[in-house]
């Protein structure tokens, strides 16, 4: 079965952060941003988009900028965007917009092997995509193939956030060390664990059988 070969990288962070990974060729955005999810151990809370800049399109969950997008596209969008025009307004309209569930990873991410993967558009997690290799016989499920670092955890604010909370979550004599590891707990976060991110997968392509 054909796959295709990934590698995704954090932007920005202090110690590297990567997994290198195969999904089914026949996958489309949405199932792609699921593996994104388990390899980096996010939980599907936030919104994301798939940014390229050639061509220039973003795939995205966001509803209110898919249909914003539909409208201005739409006749009656475009009349409105011709009164903004003659009011002094100029809107760009050269980034298309994609919903993540209408589009396949083939053929797109074969003609444009790079683009960023974001997530939480308020922490905004973002991660540098590159089709490492199309494998005419690979796995037939998403498969980690190695991977490096742990992912920031959601819902910290940013970088800064992280390093805070991480700081009290391994210093066991910081003041808030109780209360950050029972929130971490709470909010079902795990360190990376190769063997247990390639269970998830199996059991996220199990799902989508039934």
């Amino acid at each position: 079965m054909k796959s295709l070969y990934f590698s995704a990288t954090l932007r920005d962070a202090e110690a590297p952060v990567w997994r290198r990974f195969c999904v089914p060729m026949d996958y489309d955005f949405a199932k792609f941003h699921q593996v994104l999810q388990i390899l980096f151990g996010y939980s599907g809370r936030e919104e994301f988009e798939f940014v390229f800049d050639d061509p220039k399109l973003r795939v995205t969950s966001d509803v209110d900028l898919y249909e914003s997008y539909r409208f201005l596209k739409s006749d009656e969008g475009k009349h409105y965007l011709a009164d903004k025009e003659k009011e002094g307004y100029n809107v760009d309209m050269s980034v298309e917009v994609a919903w993540a569930e209408d589009l396949p990873l083939d053929p797109l991410t074969l003609k444009h092997r790079q683009f960023r993967y974001i997530y939480d558009f308020s922490d905004d997690w973002t991660y540098d995509i590159e089709l490492v290799d199309l494998l005419e016989d690979g796995p037939a499920l998403p498969e980690l193939r190695e991977g490096l670092g742990n992912a920031p955890f959601e819902a910290c604010g940013g970088f800064s956030g992280y390093y805070e909370l991480m700081e009290a979550l391994t210093t066991p004599e910081h003041p808030d060390n109780a209360a950050i590891r029972s929130w971490v707990d709470e909010m079902g976060y795990h360190f990376y664990d190769a063997e247990e991110v390639n269970q998830k997968l199996r059991d996220f392509a199990e799902s989508l059988k039934k």
